[in-house]
């Protein structure tokens, strides 16, 4: 009964203590963002949504590649010249890990090669984007997004480009949903270094 009676004793000294503090972040009233703010945090983010659509191109340009539909790519179906990336890849052997003289699809998705075509294509993501955001506040509001609608409007999923259904249109939401249906274009297309413009 004694070490019960001490439990409360402390437990009601604790929440006394606790109560006569102040907590600003719990009493202050949220306030929203002004526009400004969200362009910043807007930078700030995972390349999750490029990085999948990266991946995605990469598979398709195996499978263009893998003419005799093996699942695996060799010299006959693709040259150095073709396979050349400046900096990372010089050709076949470069892919080829284990020297069998084939490329399966999990040594043609190196990671040095997601890293430079992300590195190739958020560039010009950016410029597509900044054609669009006309006051350049990285936003992308209601007033300036009458062609990003149409262009995503065959994918209702990605609602226009607004993700999130705020209204604006951040860098990071259009990239994720121009990268979700990228791959769509490059299957139907061998124009690989073009982006689709709207």
């Amino acid at each position: 009964m004694k070490r019960f009676l001490l439990a409360a004793v402390a437990t009601s000294a604790l929440f006394t203590s606790c109560a006569s503090q102040t907590l600003p972040l719990v009493t202050q009233p949220r306030m929203t963002a002004p526009v400004s703010q969200l362009s910043r945090q807007s930078t700030v983010r995972s390349d999750e949504g490029l990085r999948k659509g990266v991946v995605e191109l990469r598979k398709v340009r195996f499978q263009k590649w893998d003419t005799n539909i093996s699942g695996f790519l060799t010299p006959d179906e693709v040259s150095d010249e073709q396979m050349a990336l400046p900096g990372v890849i010089t050709g076949f052997k470069d892919y080829d890990s284990n020297g069998d003289g084939k490329i399966y699809l999990e040594e043609f998705l190196r990671e040095d090669t997601i890293q430079f075509w992300m590195g190739v294509i958020r560039p010009k993501l950016d410029e597509l984007f900044s054609k669009h955001d006309l006051d350049g506040n990285r936003l992308i509001t209601q007033n300036e997004n009458a062609k990003l609608k149409l262009f995503f409007s065959p994918w209702p999923k990605l609602k226009g480009g607004d993700l999130n259904s705020d209204g604006v249109i951040t860098f990071s939401e259009f990239e994720d949903a121009y990268m979700e249906i990228l791959p769509f274009f490059q299957q139907t297309s061998e124009k690989q270094q073009t982006l689709p413009q709207f």
